[in-house]
C-alpha cells in the first residue's frame, strides 16, 4: 500500500505541473484558447476549467499535430517521463462498480467486458455518492501494473443500465482502441470479425471501397449486415454519388450528442455529402464522411474549403493509415500535396503515416464499426430499441421522455 500512496502522490505532482505548464507556456496558452474557440466551449466555473484543461492534456494536439503530452515532454526533460507516458494512454470507459474497499473498486469494464483493480486518486470515502453496482464513467490509465481513476465524469445508477450501455458505445466509437485494452481474447475475436467483414465486402461489392450519398449509406449498411450474416442473399445495390465534392462541417456530429446523432441515421443531416465505406482486411469496416472529396482533390486539385479538408483526413485519427498509403499509389501525390497544405517537408507516405497516425502504431487501433459489432453494450441498446418501439412511437420531439428522466425527449432517449 506504501508504494500505491507514493505513486498516487507523483500522479498528483505531474498533473499540477502539467496544467501549470499550460498556463506558463506561452505558445502553449494560446493554443488552449484555440482549442476553446474552435470547439465552442464556454466555461462558467473554476471546475468546469480543471475538466476541460484535463481532457486538452490527456488528448489534445497542437497545431503541428504533436501531441500536448509530448510537447510538455520535450520542453521539461527533468519530467516524470513514466508517468506522462502512462498519461498518453488514458482512457475514459464505463465501469460496473462490484465492490467498494477503502482503497480501491473492485469492477467490470463494459467496454472490455472484463474486470479489474481500480485505484482512485482520492479515498473512496470521498465517493459516497456511489454504490455497489452503480456505474461510473471514468478516465482510467496504467502506471506500474496499477489502474488508476484520474477524473470521474458521472455515475449512473444501477437501475439504468440502458444508459449505461449508451455511454459505454459513445465512449466506444470516440475511442475504439478501449475495447480490446489488456484483453486478448476480444483482440482475437475483432481480428477474425474484421477478416470475415472484409471478405464479405468485396464479395458484395467487388472492390474494398464504394463512395455514395449520406442519404442512402444507413440503408446501405443495414443491407449489408444482412448479406453479411446471411440474413439476404441480394448482392447490396446503390447509386455511387454523383453530387458536389464539397468539404464542410457537419454540425449534428461536432458536439455531444454525436452518438445519439450517429443512431438516427446519416440521412438524418439536413444537407447531402459524399461518404464512403473502405474495408481493411486487419482493421475493420471504415464510414468516412467526403471520401469521395478527398478523391476529388488528389484527382483534380480542386474543391471547397480543400486544405480543411485535407487536414482532416491527415489528423482524424478515424482516417486509417491503410487509406492514406492507398491513395498515394492511386493518385501518386498526396505526400507533395500534404507539404504544400502543411509546410512540411515529408518525403514520402511512410513518414506521413509516422506523424500523423501514431495513435495505430501498436495496433490496437481498428474501427468503430467492428468494434460495436462486437460489443455487447452496443447489442443490447439494439435489443433494448426494438423492444421498446411501440413505447417511443408517439413522442413528441419537445415532449417529455418517457423512461422518466425528466428531461426532453430530443434531449434524451430520442436515440432509440
Amino acid at each position: 500500500m506504501p508504494l500505491i500512496i507514493e505513486t498516487t502522490e507523483l500522479i498528483s505532482k505531474t498533473m499540477d505541473s502539467l496544467i501549470d505548464f499550460i498556463v506558463r507556456d506561452e505558445k502553449l496558452s494560446k493554443e488552449f484558447e484555440n482549442y476553446l474557440i474552435k470547439n465552442k466551449i464556454e466555461i462558467q466555473k473554476e471546475a468546469e476549467l480543471n475538466n476541460v484543461l484535463i481532457d486538452y492534456i490527456l488528448e489534445g494536439k497542437i497545431e503541428s499535430g504533436i501531441r500536448v503530452l509530448d510537447y510538455f515532454s520535450k520542453k521539461n526533460p527533468n519530467c516524470d517521463k513514466k508517468t506522462v507516458e502512462a498519461l498518453k494512454n488514458s482512457y475514459v470507459s464505463v465501469f460496473r462498480i462490484e465492490k467498494i474497499s477503502k482503497n480501491f473498486f473492485d469492477v467490470y469494464n463494459l467496454a472490455q467486458e472484463k474486470n479489474f483493480t481500480l485505484v482512485p486518486l482520492v479515498k473512496t470515502t470521498s465517493l459516497r455518492g456511489i454504490g455497489l453496482y452503480d456505474y461510473i464513467k471514468a478516465r482510467v490509465f496504467e502506471l506500474d501494473s496499477n489502474f488508476y481513476v484520474l477524473e470521474i465524469f458521472d455515475v449512473i445508477s444501477q437501475y439504468k443500465e440502458y444508459f449505461a450501455n449508451l455511454e459505454t458505445v459513445k465512449c466506444i466509437i470516440k475511442n475504439p482502441k478501449i475495447a480490446v485494452l489488456n484483453n486478448k481474447d476480444k483482440l482475437f475475436e475483432i481480428k477474425q470479425s474484421n477478416l470475415s467483414f472484409h471478405s464479405s465486402f468485396i464479395e458484395c461489392f467487388g472492390k474494398n471501397e464504394i463512395i455514395v450519398s449520406n442519404k442512402q449509406l444507413d440503408t446501405i449498411l443495414n443491407n449489408f449486415y444482412l448479406y453479411h450474416t446471411g440474413s439476404s442473399s441480394q448482392k447490396v445495390e446503390f447509386e455511387p454519388y454523383l453530387g458536389n465534392f464539397d468539404f464542410f462541417t457537419v454540425e449534428e456530429f461536432q458536439n455531444e450528442n454525436f452518438m445519439q446523432n450517429a443512431l438516427l441515421g446519416f440521412s438524418s443531416t439536413e444537407k447531402e455529402y459524399d461518404i464512403g465505406l473502405f474495408s481493411d482486411s486487419s482493421l475493420g469496416l471504415f464510414v468516412i464522411p467526403f471520401l469521395g472529396t478527398f478523391n476529388n482533390i488528389l484527382k483534380t486539385g480542386d474543391a471547397t474549403n480543400m486544405e480543411d479538408c485535407i487536414k482532416y483526413f491527415l489528423k482524424d485519427d478515424k482516417i486509417p493509415p491503410s487509406l492514406l498509403i492507398k491513395k498515394e499509389e492511386e493518385f501518386n501525390n498526396l505526400v507533395q500535396i500534404t507539404n504544400k497544405v502543411t509546410n512540411s517537408e515529408f518525403d514520402n507516405i511512410d513518414e506521413i503515416i509516422g506523424f500523423f497516425k501514431e495513435d495505430y502504431d501498436d495496433n490496437l487501433r481498428f474501427s468503430s464499426v467492428s468494434i460495436l459489432y462486437n460489443s455487447k453494450a452496443f447489442s443490447k441498446i439494439l435489443n433494448n430499441k426494438e423492444e421498446d418501439e411501440d413505447k417511443f412511437a408517439n413522442v413528441g420531439r419537445n415532449d417529455l421522455c418517457p423512461c422518466g428522466s425528466g428531461k426532453k425527449y430530443k434531449k434524451c432517449c430520442m436515440v432509440r
